[in-house]
């Protein structure tokens, strides 16, 4: 059986003074699927996924987040020369005890492996040494 990521229960959510952008939203994303969400501008589709990454307060429903779950945004301004691999190896963030630094040299094999996949699968690994959110690399 699959592992689920995320769980989303009778959500609900409106602007005051609006119409509601959603009503009752039901929805289960196991490991492995892709979920779009697709639809005009102002419809509520970033409100949602700050509803789902829990960066805007629920105002009905229940939303379940597990492991795994990333978010990149759609723009992004580095407040330091970061370079395109010290963007992916912040996605591995939560694996770093707290008030620890990840090393410099990353020895366990699998570490190493599923940095070169991401890069690989993203496809960036031609990026990796290249600075990160000036918009010239794209």
């Amino acid at each position: 059986m699959a592992e689920t990521l995320l769980t989303v229960r009778d959500l609900s959510f409106g602007w005051p003074g609006q119409a509601p952008l959603f009503n009752r939203l039901d929805l289960q994303l196991q490991r492995g699927e892709v979920l779009a969400v697709l639809g005009p501008n102002g419809r509520g589709k970033s409100t949602l996924m700050q509803l789902l990454l829990g960066t805007l307060p629920l105002q009905l429903g229940e939303v379940e987040r597990g492991k795994g779950i990333g978010f990149v945004p759609q723009h992004f301004s580095a407040p330091f020369a970061y370079r395109v691999l010290d963007i992916v190896l912040m996605g591995r963030a939560r694996y770093v005890g707290l008030f620890r630094t990840p090393s410099r040299r990353i020895t366990d094999w699998r570490k190493r492996r599923c940095i070169r996949w991401i890069c690989w699968a993203l496809p960036i690994v031609n990026l990796a040494a290249c600075p990160a959110g000036n918009g010239n690399w794209y």
